[in-house]
């Protein structure tokens, strides 16, 4: 008798939410308008007080997405809010005279434009801080510290994405869609075997750096393997002793179309750790996926960071339209390789990775 042959099992497909999110997004092109980019290069911005390079470094890289700059340039072309507010607007402003060639003092005037409508976003008005210097600008900027003091990169960038749709409602599934991922975290009682979760939604995903090594181990020990969380009260059995414990493990519900990576290099009390992470061009997080959806990524620019957190300073390393990459120091801008992306020299470290999501069923290659 014939053995029966059953079909092999292929990857659970996506859920309604990472389908929703697909959808969304589905209009806009992943890749660079060739006709109308095919000459463009990086340029630098400038760095007022030399206390700005933070804001430089996170809006160079930004800018070197492609599905997120023809979103700004092309699917937002018809904006229901006030123009003068919306920060996706600003954004779409700068973007299309920082690709315009050859450079042009429009794109300090649009920079500053983006300034104040992310001023706006906090609730300040123009006249309180009225732009008519250079010190203005850095204060305007700094919204909540003090501006003569170095800032995180990091969180510059997280309150510009939460800015967006505070600001404009309506780009509120974009900007989700775009740059947020959902962690589902799955608690198990030791105790009565209770299974409870909870999903929350994330933009950056940070990395801990303790038992350093390349990051697919990292994010394989230190951000999505199993934890024990002890003196914990189990909401089922209601049992509360010393060796009570609660088995925590991660996995991501929906994933974005970019994944912004931070190594957390800062501890609590300002310290840097400078270890070497090795990481490569290609990112698979299928393995961490609830459905192991097949899901890719291709790394797009990287904020490095040199000296402390109170007196640093921060570059980026992006690939350009033409797919050659570039070093951007505030105004300098230099021809880079991919190598420096990876692995900067100079005392810098990278600090923030922007990879954007491949097709499905695209292999990854070297």
């Amino acid at each position: 008798m014939s053995p029966i042959l059953r079909p092999r099992a292929g990857p659970t497909r996506e859920n309604a939410n990472q389908r929703l999110k697909r959808v969304t997004t589905g209009n806009i092109s992943p890749t660079w308008k060739r006709q109308s980019r095919s000459h463009a290069t990086s340029k630098g911005f400038q760095n007022i007080q030399n206390v700005l390079c933070y804001r430089n470094s996170a809006i160079q890289a930004l800018l070197h997405l492609p599905k997120f700059v023809n979103w700004v340039e092309h699917a937002h072309r018809h904006c229901t809010s006030n123009r003068s507010s919306c920060i996706p607007c600003a954004i779409k402003y700068l973007s299309l005279r920082y690709w315009d060639e050859p450079r042009s003092q429009d794109i300090d005037s649009s920079m500053r434009k983006l300034t104040r409508c992310m001023r706006r976003a906090q609730g300040k008005t123009m006249l309180q801080y009225p732009m008519t210097a250079a010190y203005d600008e850095t204060e305007f900027l700094n919204w909540q510290w003090d501006w003569r003091r170095q800032q995180d990169a990091s969180e510059f960038l997280l309150h510009l994405l939460n800015a967006m749709p505070e600001q404009n409602e309506t780009v509120r599934p974009i900007v989700k869609a775009l740059f947020e991922f959902d962690i589902t975290q799955t608690l198990k009682c030791a105790y009565c075997r209770a299974i409870s979760q909870q999903t929350n939604p994330e933009k950056i995903l940070g990395v801990n750096l303790q038992n350093p090594g390349p990051l697919k181990r990292l994010l394989r020990h230190n951000v999505f393997a199993p934890a024990t969380m002890t003196d914990w009260r189990c909401r089922v059995c209601h049992q509360f002793e010393a060796t009570t414990e609660l088995v925590q493990s991660l996995k991501l519900a929906t994933t974005p179309e970019i994944l912004v990576v931070e190594f957390r290099r800062f501890n609590s009390d300002g310290q840097k750790d400078n270890v070497h992470i090795p990481f490569t061009k290609w990112l698979d997080l299928t393995p961490y996926t609830i459905n192991r959806t097949p899901t890719k990524y291709r790394l797009m620019a990287v904020v490095h960071h040199s000296g402390t957190l109170d007196e640093g300073h921060y570059v980026t390393v992006a690939r350009g339209p033409r797919g050659n990459w570039q070093r951007m120091n505030d105004q300098v801008v230099t021809d880079a390789t991919v190598t420096e992306a990876l692995r900067p020299s100079n005392d810098f470290t990278p600090y923030l990775l922007f990879y954007t999501k491949m097709a499905s069923g695209k292999a990854i290659t070297s």
